[in-house]
């Protein structure tokens, strides 16, 4: 994990904090169901997306910048390390989004089933 962590490049700091407040509103929503909370819940999945995506293009256009300095002969096989590591910040964003978004459908279940509730009473 560390390795993949360090792979990645800077750009996996701010999808692993998004991705943890995320998963920590997700995990608070499920408990105690809002809407308004549900909202908050929504916007940093974005933002965790987001942040992936942005370090994964960040990383490729580093990887392209420099990619005229290496010999024509390594320029694919250096592109191609290039793209799996910059992949990494997506790869993050994506495995702390699928559990996140479950458990923020829990807890946007339960909130419908609360406000269905209220309003049958």
């Amino acid at each position: 994990m560390g390795q993949f962590f360090a792979e990645g490049g800077f750009g996996m700091f701010p999808t692993a904090i998004f991705g943890l407040f995320f998963f920590a509103l997700a995990v608070l929503h499920a408990m105690r169901p809002d809407r308004k909370l549900g909202t908050v819940v929504v916007l940093l999945g974005a933002i965790t997306i987001g942040a992936g995506l942005l370090g994964l293009c960040m990383g490729l256009s580093s990887t392209t910048r420099y990619l005229s300095q290496v010999p024509p002969a390594d320029q694919l096989i250096v592109f191609a390390a290039g793209t799996s590591e910059s992949l990494n910040n997506l790869i993050l964003a994506l495995l702390v989004f699928i559990p996140s978004g479950l458990v923020g459908a829990i807890g946007a279940y339960r909130a419908s089933r609360r406000i269905s509730a209220a309003v049958a009473a």
